[in-house]
């Protein structure tokens, strides 16, 4: 189908559900990790996990600066990421959409009705 300047962009994403925190992550404070279910782990358990970046938002002011994003790993499952201001310029251009990236986090869990999130502290690209 044509937008009338050319043929539309092509999604980089592969079709995925509502984030619901149902990807596996490697969780816990040290290794070895354990791979777990994002939406079965406590509040505040450190994870690592990988995957594409899409629909990233961005939100705050100039001087506090934050980014929301949605993670969605190779076979599918999602969920919701944020960056914080403390961590913001150290990975602003990492964080792109249509780009992979290694996150360490901590989970999330604001709510007790709503899907975990990860609390992005680092970020790296993901080669391969």
């Amino acid at each position: 189908m044509q937008n009338g300047t050319g043929p539309e962009p092509r999604r980089l994403t592969p079709p995925y559900g509502t984030p619901e925190g149902d990807i596996v992550v490697f969780a816990g404070a040290r290794a070895p990790f354990r791979p777990a279910p994002l939406n079965q782990l406590d509040d505040e358990t450190a994870v690592i996990t990988a995957g594409l970046v899409d629909a990233v938002r961005m939100h705050g002011t100039p001087d506090e600066p934050r980014i929301t994003f949605i993670l969605i790993n190779d076979e599918g499952q999602a969920t919701y990421a944020a960056v914080g201001t403390e961590v913001y310029e150290e990975i602003f251009g990492v964080v792109v959409e249509g780009t992979k990236v290694h996150i360490r986090g901590i989970c999330r869990r604001p709510f007790e009705d709503a899907p975990p999130y990860i609390h992005v502290t680092d970020a790296e690209p993901l080669f391969g």
